[in-house]
């Protein structure tokens, strides 16, 4: 590469061009040791895979967010998979820090997930446990910027949510159903929507 040809680009002038989650996903898609080949085709490769990512987070939270994620929905299959990418996530970042495998293992999980949210119904849990991962894994570990508005931490706004839904789901079987009632208006006045259905409660940020 020379200057003078006009075939060289600083890192600087690249995040200029690309974005800065652009350049960072080119370099973690290669392990460290290795070379990278920068060029027109491997930097529209790593343009296509952060927004495959970025388009695979925010359908995951979406996902969560909507009237089909029900408590009482369960896919093993989806579970399984975010199980096994963080797994092979871990194991891979701890194999002399190999990123690419660490970013295929990302990438499978994202796929599971989108397969997951082709159906009617979702499982909740598995569902705010896939979108958790991706924010540690891609935004945590790999520093990634993902969703924007439409993203962010989850995970103890759920966790909160999913207690209080369990109960009132205790007080309802046990038939208090004033006391129920009190906390889906408690949960109202904090912005949250509760909606009953057959497949048990679901909760939406208003």
């Amino acid at each position: 590469m020379s200057s003078s040809l006009g075939n060289f680009q600083t890192v600087a002038e690249a995040v200029e061009e690309h974005g800065a989650d652009v350049v960072r996903t080119f370099l973690l898609s290669t392990a460290y040791h290795n070379s990278a080949v920068y060029g027109r085709d491997t930097i529209a490769e790593a343009t296509e895979r952060f927004e495959r990512i970025e388009r695979g987070y925010e359908r995951a939270v979406a996902a969560l967010d909507s009237t089909a994620a029900r408590t009482k929905v369960e896919s093993e299959t989806l579970r399984t998979a975010v199980e096994d990418a963080r797994e092979r996530f871990v194991a891979a970042m701890n194999d002399d820090f190999n990123t690419r495998e660490a970013m295929t293992a990302l990438e499978d999980l994202l796929t599971a997930v989108n397969s997951h949210v082709d159906g009617e119904a979702y499982d909740y849990r598995g569902l705010r446990r896939a979108v958790e991962t991706i924010e540690e894994f891609a935004g945590g570990v790999f520093g990634l910027s993902l969703g924007g508005e439409a993203g962010g931490d989850v995970s103890v706004a759920q966790e909160v949510i999913d207690l209080l839904l369990d109960v009132r789901e205790r007080e309802r079987e046990a038939g208090n159903y004033e006391r129920a009632d009190e906390i889906r208006d408690d949960l109202r006045d904090l912005g949250v929507e509760i909606q009953d259905t057959d497949d048990g409660a679901v909760a939406r940020f208003e």
